[in-house]
């Protein structure tokens, strides 16, 4: 039998020792936001329980809701230089 790629772990709801697991910042803000998507929780309860500001929460869910995982990624300093590079040429 082939040796597992990740460790395995008990699942679990606690969001301080799930960011721990996370990788990425882009993980981070996805398990912030992901009980506001998925199962409806209103921002402000989300708030209280990670100690992430209501207002970052509530933009983030409704930017995930609008264009889906790509709002979870921050465009870099690159992109935006060839994106401005691109413009010039329209």
């Amino acid at each position: 039998m082939p040796k597992a790629l990740r460790e395995r772990r008990e699942r679990t709801g606690n969001y301080h020792l799930i960011l721990q697991w996370c990788r990425t910042p882009e993980q981070h803000l996805y398990e912030g936001i992901r009980p506001i998507t998925l199962f409806g929780l209103p921002p402000a309860e989300r708030a209280e329980e990670t100690g992430v500001a209501e207002s970052t929460l509530r933009r983030a869910a409704a930017a995930f809701d609008t264009h889906g995982m790509i709002s979870l990624f921050r465009p870099t300093k690159a992109h935006l230089l060839m994106l401005s590079r691109l413009m010039g040429f329209l």
